[in-house]
């Protein structure tokens, strides 16, 4: 198990393009990790900034909220925060956002 405010962007390079399910009610979602957009470190900033972009198909919502993940590395993540985000096309888009 990892706890999202420990990661790094390198901690997630490696899963762009993978599938990752979500613990949710009544069953787990799938969504696909399809962006990792790194940020630019300020002289403060102990870490690169990061925002993961993920996608499940239109007709599964998922609501702005805290969940646990698992990728199909293996990896589990605790309480990330994620919100959805407006997208066109036939996926509905999802923002997780790492300072």
């Amino acid at each position: 198990m990892v706890v999202f405010g420990s990661l790094t962007v390198e901690t997630f390079r490696s899963e762009v393009g993978n599938m990752f399910w979500v613990d949710t009610v009544p069953k787990p979602v799938r969504i696909k990790l399809i962006r990792l957009k790194e940020g630019v470190p300020t002289l403060r900033d102990f870490r690169i900034p990061f925002s993961l972009i993920f996608a499940s198909p239109r007709d599964t919502l998922l609501l702005e909220g805290t969940y646990d993940f698992k990728s199909e590395s293996g990896r589990e993540f605790r309480q990330v925060f994620m919100a959805p985000i407006q997208s066109s096309g036939p996926m509905q888009e999802y923002q997780i956002i790492h300072n």
